[in-house]
């Protein structure tokens, strides 16, 4: 496996965990998956949250408790290397939240 797809496959394993993530257990699927220094940036009001606790208290967690039936849309899913930092790689994600409602008809 190349080392581009290698990285993919690591973020892929987070993409997956939190799509099963609850409110209730998040915190321990972000420890899971990221660092001790884990900085979690946000828009307002949510702005800079210091690990894993904090991301999941402040943002993930309320959230997912108050859109149950929310899914994450990937538009773009990218990898490659570092122009900066010489031997980092990078992976990029982009797209969409989308909550499906069911309609009593």
């Amino acid at each position: 496996m190349s080392k581009y797809q290698e990285a993919k496959r690591v973020v892929r394993e987070y993409f997956d965990a939190m799509e099963n993530a609850t409110h209730e257990n998040v915190a321990e699927v972000l420890k899971a998956h990221t660092s001790e220094d884990y900085l979690w940036r946000g828009v307002y009001p949510f702005r800079e949250q210091e690990g894993a606790e904090a991301a999941a208290e402040v943002f993930w967690a309320p959230l997912m408790k108050s859109m149950t039936r929310m899914q994450r849309r990937q538009d773009i899913f990218i990898g490659g290397e570092n122009e900066v930092t010489s031997g980092e790689i990078w992976v990029m994600s982009m797209g969409h939240f989308m909550v499906y409602s069911m309609l009593n008809t």
